[in-house]
């Protein structure tokens, strides 16, 4: 019995995204590539005329199939799940705390014109900003590095899963 999945994904991301699925048991079968225009707006200008606004979109769609009987499939979809996770929880290009901090750098700036009091604040925000910046920084790059090695581990057994040798035992 075959599972199918169809995934839309924009051209610079189609070999990743292709070799990603492979790695879990799926296979190509489709590959379309979408072009089109959507309407994105229409109305009248200030001269009276009527107009419509077009959005272009391109991208590719690609459908995938798997073997539901196919040996190790269950750890398969094990690990495809620990890999989507893994993925998920990517974390966030910005700290949290970046609004706020960069407010108040703003802020004590601002209020500095009226008040050199404001001077304190500036720099205090500016200083917040800064720490929590290295410390986000640090953390994405610690969570890299431990995503990256179980990444790793989980495309190793599906290599193994995958591997000729592995499929003759129970072809």
């Amino acid at each position: 019995m075959l599972e199918t999945r169809t995934i839309k994904v924009s051209p610079a991301k189609e070999e990743q995204a292709t070799e990603q699925y492979l790695y879990f048991g799926w296979k190509l079968h489709t590959r379309q590539e979408i072009n089109g225009q959507k309407i994105s707006g229409s109305g009248t200008d200030f001269l009276g005329d009527d107009y419509t606004e077009f959005q272009s979109y391109h991208y590719i769609s690609l459908t995938f199939q798997r073997d539901k009987d196919m040996p190790y499939y269950r750890r398969l979809v094990e690990l495809e799940a620990q890999h989507n996770a893994i993925i998920a929880s990517t974390p966030k290009e910005k700290p949290w705390t970046y609004p706020i901090t960069l407010a108040i750098s703003i802020l004590g700036i601002v209020g500095y014109f009226f008040n050199h009091f404001f001077l304190i604040i500036a720099i205090l925000g500016i200083g917040l900003h800064i720490f929590a910046w290295k410390k986000h920084k640090e953390k994405t790059a610690l969570w890299k590095h431990d995503a990256d090695s179980q990444l790793e581990k989980i495309y190793q057994e599906c290599d193994w899963i995958l591997s000729p040798q592995q499929q003759k035992t129970f072809g």
